[in-house]
């Protein structure tokens, strides 16, 4: 007859019955030697085949039931021996990690943050109430001028997610209008800084090769950021509350990148200079018709150069510009 036991019933088993045999031992000690577990008699001999292999005589006093408390219950047992075992070896070098707390200052501009990333067409009405309220949250908990630094990384902080997606640009630019009567100082100071670094960027583009991954990757992260800053800016300067950047500003930074294509066309290193150029151009020239009435006798020179006539000048930028004035 075939027995199946339990986990319970090793547990309990009583001496009397006597159901592990001799060879049915040697074969448990066999198994764990090989998986490496103790293999102490105790642990799954009975009061009968402990005796017998020592030579004595079989005790036949009855055992005590030993009560099966769950497997829960053990689990727990070995939980807290684990424990035990990290707290009398000092944690073994383990250390728990430590996050840095936020100030005050800090928190409300990561809820600026979590609002700006909700912003939608949809619900415009009510996250910008929400965004306004936050800043002036901000700038009732900014006491002295030490502490001014917080209401300009608050900006940076919408300016940033302004310029990574174009999709919502009109809605960002009606936050920028709802927030420039209260904070024109802190809004100016930051579009100056931002056009500078703009134009910056503007020069010594170099060409990346695609199979250097990284610095490819790096290269059209830039050109992107370049061409959404230009987006950003002619919606500012189509913006009839923010006074910080008009049309006449735009006008004159399209008159500087005129002026750089003119200069890069002459060298034939320059083509990628060059292209980059001709799209942020583009980008100004269809915001606003009246640059490309302004700038028409030098949009029909520049399409009108024959193929290698202008080493620096790539097909491709010249057919960008014909698209400009419908050629």
């Amino acid at each position: 007859m075939e027995y199946c036991y339990s986990l319970k019933d090793f547990e309990t088993i009583r001496a009397s019955q006597r159901v592990l045999t001799t060879e049915t031992v040697n074969i448990i000690k066999r198994l764990c030697e090989i998986i490496g577990v103790p293999n102490e008699t105790s642990t799954f001999v009975n009061q009968y085949n402990s005796s017998s292999s020592s030579g004595h005589a079989p005790n036949h006093s009855k055992p005590k039931d030993v009560e099966y408390k769950g497997d829960k219950f053990y689990k727990s047992k070995r939980t807290q021996k684990a424990a035990d075992g990290w707290k009398s070896q000092g944690g073994s070098g383990f250390k728990v990690s430590k996050f840095a707390e936020l100030n005050n200052n800090d928190a409300i501009i990561s809820e600026i943050r979590t609002l700006m990333n909700k912003l939608t067409a949809a619900n415009q009405e009510s996250k910008i109430k929400a965004i306004c309220e936050k800043f002036a949250e901000l700038s009732e908990a900014i006491a002295d001028d030490d502490e001014s630094e917080d209401m300009k990384k608050a900006f940076a902080t919408i300016y940033t997610i302004t310029v990574s997606n174009t999709s919502y640009m009109d809605t960002y630019i009606n936050l920028w209008n709802a927030l420039y009567s209260d904070y024109q100082t802190e809004i100016t100071y930051l579009i100056g800084t931002k056009l500078t670094e703009y134009k910056a960027s503007l020069h010594n583009i170099v060409d990346v090769d695609s199979q250097n991954y990284d610095e490819f990757c790096e290269f059209t992260a830039k050109n992107t950021t370049r061409k959404n800053t230009a987006s950003f800016l002619c919606k500012l300067a189509n913006s009839e509350l923010i006074t910080a950047f008009t049309e006449d500003s735009l006008g004159q930074l399209l008159n500087n990148i005129i002026s750089q294509i003119e200069e890069d066309i002459q060298i034939k290193e320059n083509q990628v200079e060059v292209e980059q150029l001709t799209e942020n151009a583009v980008i100004i020239f269809s915001a606003f018709r009246s640059f490309i009435e302004r700038h028409a006798p030098w949009l029909r020179q520049i399409t009108g150069y024959k193929t290698g006539e202008k080493p620096g000048l790539p097909p491709r930028s010249k057919f960008k510009f014909m698209d400009v004035i419908g050629k």
